[in-house]
């Protein structure tokens, strides 16, 4: 904090002796007020403060003095001996020397923003570099750190701490940082710079941050949406085939994410459980029923939309058809076990018969 202080002589005479004003400005490193900062006199030299509300009467010692909200204090003072030389004295509050005043309080600190640091190895093994800027050590050594939490939508959870070690204890402004480990991949977490001296602690504000894989913008490719006919009645699902689909669900924050069926002027969107990644270039949207009913006969458009990756339309993507030559086949499945208790070497433990049946598969017949 930087300190202005004008003495000047006033002029005037109190009981025939000349008196000084000394008036003093507080302010940080960005030019905000030293607001209700306690100020305290030190090294008085030939000093006899006075006091403006009586008269300037001489004080038996020196006056108890706040900085108002402009980060602006006055004193009042005369000397003891008026042929030794011009009174002086030394004021300590919370932010360090500079010139006649000692300032000393709490540190200032801000929070950098993080640098997640990805293992593909491990998905609970995650890192991130946390810089701390400490702005001022409020004239004395302080100590510097992080706390760091995962970030809930209620703002619970316990802070956890880190202490700073290069160098562990700082005695200027600087800028420093912290590496959090053993983070989750795909977490937000929340974290803040600290810093403490004999004054006190005090704390940046907190900043959101999460460690995911790298995922480019422009990784995200789109080729086709299939199929391009479904009979009505097995109105499903269609899936979207493209390249590095599954980053779209992936990439936080989730809300990112927009997928929506469309027809003339009725639109569906699409809700988050029912888009899944198919592998990764591959995903599955199912079908909107509204009201509980199959979506009406017609040709619909799929779009995406994105916040971080690109958007993509299908135009005239899908179409729901009464056409029974679009009808699935629904496949059953017979599975036929051997049940011999001698078996030859070459022989299999069951076998699986697929195809549409005549009769149900699952219905149990006597052969």
């Amino acid at each position: 904090m930087s300190v202005n202080a004008s003495v000047y002589d006033s002029g005037s005479s109190v009981q025939t002796a000349v008196y000084y004003k000394a008036d003093l400005n507080l302010k940080d490193s960005k030019k905000n007020p030293g607001k209700n900062i306690d100020l305290f006199v030190e090294n008085t030299n030939n000093t006899t403060f006075l006091d403006p509300e009586n008269e300037f009467a001489p004080l038996s010692s020196p006056p108890d003095l706040k900085t108002d909200e402009n980060g602006n204090a006055t004193y009042y003072y005369t000397a003891i001996d008026p042929s030794k030389p011009i009174p002086s004295y030394r004021i300590s509050t919370e932010y360090g020397a500079y010139y006649d005043v000692k300032v000393t309080t709490p540190p200032q600190v801000e929070t950098g923003t993080p640098t997640p640091l990805y293992n593909a190895e491990n998905a609970n093994e995650q890192r991130a570099i946390v810089p701390v800027n400490v702005i001022n050590n409020g004239g004395a050594s302080a100590t510097w750190g992080v706390k760091y939490r995962e970030k809930k939508d209620d703002n619970s959870g316990v802070w956890l701490s880190v202490e700073g070690t290069v160098p562990p204890v700082v005695n200027s402004s600087g800028n420093y940082s912290v590496t959090l480990e053993h983070l989750k991949e795909d977490t937000y977490y929340e974290a803040k710079a600290i810093a403490t001296n004999n004054k006190g602690t005090s704390e940046g504000d907190p900043v959101q941050f999460a460690v995911q894989m790298p995922m480019p913008q422009d990784g995200v490719k789109y080729s086709r949406v299939g199929p391009s006919k479904i009979y009505y009645e097995d109105a499903e699902s269609v899936q979207v085939v493209g390249e590095n689909l599954y980053w779209l669900k992936k990439r936080l924050p989730y809300t990112d994410l927009k997928v929506t069926i469309s027809k003339g002027s009725d639109s569906y969107d699409i809700p988050r459980s029912d888009i899944e990644p198919v592998g990764t270039s591959g995903l599955k949207i199912k079908l909107p029923k509204p009201d509980g009913k199959t979506l009406p006969l017609g040709v619909y458009n799929v779009a995406i939309e994105h916040e971080f990756f690109d958007d993509k339309t299908f135009t005239s993507a899908i179409e729901l058809t009464d056409d029974k030559a679009y009808r699935s086949i629904n496949y059953d499945v017979v599975k036929v076990e051997n049940k011999s208790i001698r078996r030859d070497p070459t022989e299999v433990d069951f076998i699986e018969l697929r195809g549409p049946f005549v009769e149900n598969a699952s219905e149990k017949r006597c052969i």
